[in-house]
């Protein structure tokens, strides 16, 4: 898939971003009311650890595209010098991990309307320095084609991420959690910018994502199609 049919299929899709906000941690984990889940089940899932000028490392989270392209959060490159990208692997702090791929790359595209003080167009393409090869663990997830966010109100959907609420040294395995989508008039009563281009979506409970998670993906519940972004 080329870079131009990539941002054409975002721009078409809708999918642009995802609002969450952080309540109190449970159990320290980033996603509430979280389970471990297997990177088989979420292939598509890729862990990005930036290189900023001004700090040590940041994580995020991202979506494979197809062989070459990861899309993430324009936030996630602010300051960022290159990406050490994780693919494959439940975990960072195995280095052993069988079918794992860790690459390196500096090359990356921002939406060229991305505003860091109102999250606008919060969505960045990484490109991968090889065509990598799908296996079981590395998969890519399916762009939701000319659909929009008031057909999706009310479908369940699925965040991941290795975000938590400590230090980054701190890793924990994967985690997921199951969300609704819910309608941008809804989500304008707790938030303030809410916009065309976003998505929000919430849980049951106290389901959320937090910092790390962002630049992850949001799929459609039992689907690879992604239609959003954590912002």
């Amino acid at each position: 898939m080329g870079l131009q049919r990539i941002l054409l299929a975002l721009l078409l899709s809708c999918a642009a971003m995802d609002i969450f906000i952080c309540p109190q941690p449970v159990q320290g984990f980033a996603i509430g009311q979280s389970k471990y889940g297997r990177i088989e089940k979420f292939p598509y899932q890729v862990m990005l650890i930036g290189k900023q000028l001004w700090r040590k490392r940041i994580l995020c989270g991202g979506t494979l595209l197809d062989q070459r392209w990861i899309l993430t959060a324009g936030h996630c490159t602010m300051g960022v010098t290159h990406f050490d990208i994780y693919l494959g692997a439940l975990t960072i702090e195995d280095g052993a991990e069988t079918g794992r791929l860790v690459l390196r790359s500096n090359k990356f595209i921002v939406h060229e309307g991305f505003d860091p003080d109102t999250a606008a167009n919060d969505i960045a393409l990484v490109k991968l320095p090889i065509d990598v090869t799908y296996t079981t663990r590395i998969q890519p997830a399916t762009l939701p084609y000319l659909r929009r966010n008031d057909a999706l109100t009310g479908a369940k959907v699925v965040a991941t991420g290795w975000g938590a609420n400590n230090e980054m040294s701190n890793y924990n395995p994967m985690q997921y959690t199951e969300l609704r989508v819910i309608s941008n008039q809804e989500c304008a009563n707790e938030f303030d910018v809410v916009t065309n281009g976003v998505l929000c979506a919430k849980g049951l409970r106290d389901e959320t994502v937090c910092s790390g998670d962002s630049g992850g993906p949001l799929v459609l519940k039992n689907t690879q199609i992604v239609i959003g972004i954590t912002s």
